[in-house]
C-alpha cells in the first residue's frame, strides 16, 4: 500500500465458482474516501481474464483445461498510486464436451476382407476433457458389402465378391458422459484384382536310374513370380495362389502340384535331356497369370 491519504477499500465480494465455456463477468467495486477515478487491474489471473480498468468488470470464459481452482488477486488504485488487493480463487466446474471424429480412409484389394483392430476408427478422434473414454457407436450399413463394427474402434468390413471401387460407411464417438461427436465417413478403396505374373524357370535333377530307390525332386516355381495385389502365396488368406499345369511334362516325367504351391518331379526312367512344361499361376478370384516355361535339365 502507498503512502500517505487514504487508500482504496474494495467493497465487492469476489465471485469465486466459474463454469467451464461460460462467461465470468462480475464487477469489481471498491471506495476511495479521498475521492479521485479508481483504476482496476489484475495482479494475478488466469489465461484469458480481463478487467475493465475504469468499470472493473471482469470479463472471462474459462477452457477446457481451466478447470479446477484458478488463483486471481485484484487491485484498485487512487490517482496517487495508493492501492488495496484482493486475493481470492475461483473453482471452475467442468462442462462436457462432445468428441470430435474424423474421417478415416483405408484400402484393400478385391475380393478379400478388411480386418482393422481397435482402436481402428476412434484412433484419430479426440475429446476437449481428457478424461473421457471414446467409444464407436451408431454405425451405419456399408455400402457394397457389410460392416461389424464394434465399441473399441475395431471393424471387419467384406465387400460383395465382384465389387471395386470405393465403400462407406458412417459412425459417431461417443464420450463417457454419453455426448456424441459429429458423423464420421469411413472410406474403403477396394482395388480391382489384378492376374499374377509368372515368369520362366531352369532347374536341375538327376537322371533316374532302376536303383538306388529316386528322390522326386521339390521345384520351387512361384519363387520368382509375383502378384500386383498381395504377397505370392498358397497361405496367403487374402489372396492365395494356385499353380495349374498347363502343358504337361514333354518327355514323359511327371508333376504332382503340393499345397504349398511347390511341383514334385519324377523324370522318367532313365531319361537323360531336358524336359519341358508349362503352367500358369491362380489367384482366388481366379485370374490366371501368363503361361511360364519351366526346364528341367535331367543329367
Amino acid at each position: 500500500m502507498g503512502s500517505g491519504g487514504n487508500a482504496p477499500e474494495f467493497t465487492s465480494s469476489a465471485v469465486t465458482t466459474a463454469t467451464q465455456g461460460v462467461l465470468y463477468n462480475p464487477t469489481l467495486t471498491a471506495t476511495d474516501a479521498d475521492g479521485g477515478t479508481l483504476n482496476y487491474s489484475l495482479d494475478v489471473s488466469p489465461v484469458g481474464m480481463n478487467v475493465d480498468a475504469s468499470s472493473g468488470l471482469i470479463a472471462w470464459t474459462p477452457s477446457a483445461n481451466q478447470i479446477g481452482s484458478q488463483a486471481v488477486t485484484a487491485r484498485v488504485t487512487d490517482p496517487t498510486g495508493l492501492f488495496a488487493t484482493q486475493s481470492f480463487s475461483i473453482t471452475v466446474a467442468n462442462v462436457n464436451d462432445p468428441p470430435l471424429a474424423q474421417n478415416d480412409g483405408y484400402s484393400m484389394i478385391q475380393g478379400g476382407t478388411l480386418n482393422v483392430s481397435a482402436p481402428g476408427v476412434l484412433g484419430n478422434d479426440s475429446d476437449p476433457d481428457p478424461a473421457d473414454t471414446l467409444t464407436a457407436v451408431n454405425f451405419s450399413a456399408a455400402s457394397n458389402g457389410t460392416l461389424a463394427g464394434n465399441a473399441n474402434g475395431s471393424f471387419v468390413y467384406t465387400p460383395a465378391s465382384a465389387f471395386s471401387g470405393v465403400a462407406s460407411f458412417s459412425y459417431r464417438a461417443q464420450d463417457s458422459s454419453t455426448a456424441t461427436s459429429n458423423v464420421a465417413t469411413v472410406s474403403i478403396t477396394v482395388n480391382a484384382n489384378k492376374a499374377p505374373v509368372a515368369v520362366d524357370d531352369t532347374f536341375s535333377a538327376p537322371v533316374r536310374r532302376s536303383t538306388p530307390p529316386y528322390v522326386p525332386q521339390i521345384l520351387t516355381v512361384l519363387a520368382n513370380d509375383s502378384d500386383p495385389d498381395t504377397a505370392l502365396d498358397p497361405t496367403n488368406v487374402i489372396n492365395p495362389a494356385t499353380v495349374v499345369i498347363s502343358t504337361a511334362p514333354n518327355k514323359g516325367g511327371s508333376l504332382i502340384v503340393n499345397a504349398n504351391g511347390t511341383l514334385t518331379y519324377t523324370p522318367k526312367l532313365n531319361f537323360r535331356g531336358t524336359e519341358v512344361f508349362r503352367y500358369r499361376v491362380r489367384d482366388n478370384l481366379n485370374a490366371q497369370s501368363n503361361a511360364a516355361t519351366v526346364r528341367v535339365n535331367v543329367q
